[in-house]
């Protein structure tokens, strides 16, 4: 019973958690009673569970429904009226909440990658269109749709800000929003926690980085917000090392394919084989800087031809 009590109190809300309820409700079913009091305990925990399920939006709830007002039926005739009256208004409320829900889970499932797993955004016609299912969704559980008190309310929102960050794990705005509500609700620790989190999937974003810093500091934790800012300097100054060694290796090929066409006083063969790249990180890069310094052939003279070359490389270089 203790493992059910847990799954329940984790994803007891999720859409589709029906089955764990009919699952929870069958197992209480099973137990034995040995004395009238154990009878007694059994039936009122089964009209608690029972009234707790009917009222959330899970699929399967109107099977469950159907289940409780049995059982209401079995246990007290002349009370099962009022008993079914109490829970009536929750009950149609989760029904309509769930069909709304499921229009939501259409949209998003329709949409998502037909590999199923994340993939940093390539901001294609799909993707926009299954992060804006996320959107509306997620606007859909902010707006309270099920009337629930404080608590409970702001548990479904986590839970299914929880559930769009699993999906769109790539996507840095929905992890800042995730935290940006934690922050709305006073939850500041799980505010920074979640960017902290954000910020490990997504060490290359600046949006993520700086509303990790920006939160550190509103919290004075300035060592984080110190080692978040000099995390960012030193990814960009990394970044920059790397592209700037990249060109400067392009341009030296140039350099030897230049020098070697004056010092044999020919032009290069354009048709002809080309110079190896230096290393295997060169190769294949996909860059157009040869093409922009490569040396045509044709029939004007040699001499000039190579001071024109010369004139293009010098005019790369200093670019």
């Amino acid at each position: 019973m203790d493992c059910f009590r847990l799954v329940l109190d984790n994803v007891g809300f999720d859409r589709g958690a029906g089955q764990i309820w009919i699952d929870y409700i069958n197992f209480i079913n099973s137990a034995q009673s040995h004395a009238q009091y154990d009878e007694q305990q059994k039936v009122e925990l089964l009209r608690e569970t029972y009234q707790t399920a009917v009222a959330i939006p899970v699929l399967r709830v109107e099977d469950i429904w159907k289940e409780y007002d049995a059982f209401e039926a079995q246990t007290d005739r002349k009370g099962a009226k009022q008993q079914l009256g109490k829970m009536s208004p929750a009950y149609m409320t989760a029904r309509t909440a769930l069909r709304e829900m499921n229009r939501f889970w259409d949209a998003i499932q329709g949409t998502r990658p037909r590999h199923g797993l994340p993939q940093p955004p390539g901001w294609t016609a799909r993707e926009v269109e299954h992060l804006d299912a996320w959107k509306r969704y997620l606007k859909w559980e902010l707006g309270n749709p099920l009337r629930l008190s404080g608590a409970e309310a702001h548990k479904r929102v986590i839970y299914a800000y929880s559930q769009a960050c699993m999906d769109l794990w790539l996507y840095p705005e929905i992890w800042i929003e995730f935290a940006e509500y934690y922050a709305s609700i006073g939850q500041q620790n799980e505010a920074l926690a979640k960017l902290q989190a954000a910020s490990g999937v997504l060490p290359q974003s600046l949006a993520v980085q700086f509303a990790y810093a920006e939160t550190a500091e509103k919290m004075k934790q300035l060592d984080v917000c110190k080692q978040v800012y000099e995390g960012v300097i030193d990814r960009q100054r990394s970044s920059i090392e790397k592209a700037t060694e990249k060109y400067t290796r392009k341009l030296d090929r140039q350099d030897r394919r230049v020098e070697r066409a004056a010092g044999s006083g020919k032009q290069p063969d354009s048709g002809g084989a080309e110079e190896q790249p230096d290393s295997d990180s060169d190769a294949g890069d996909g860059d157009d800087v040869d093409d922009s310094v490569s040396v045509a052939s044709d029939s004007d003279g040699g001499e000039s031809k190579q001071r024109r070359t010369a004139q293009r490389v010098a005019r790369v270089r200093k670019a």
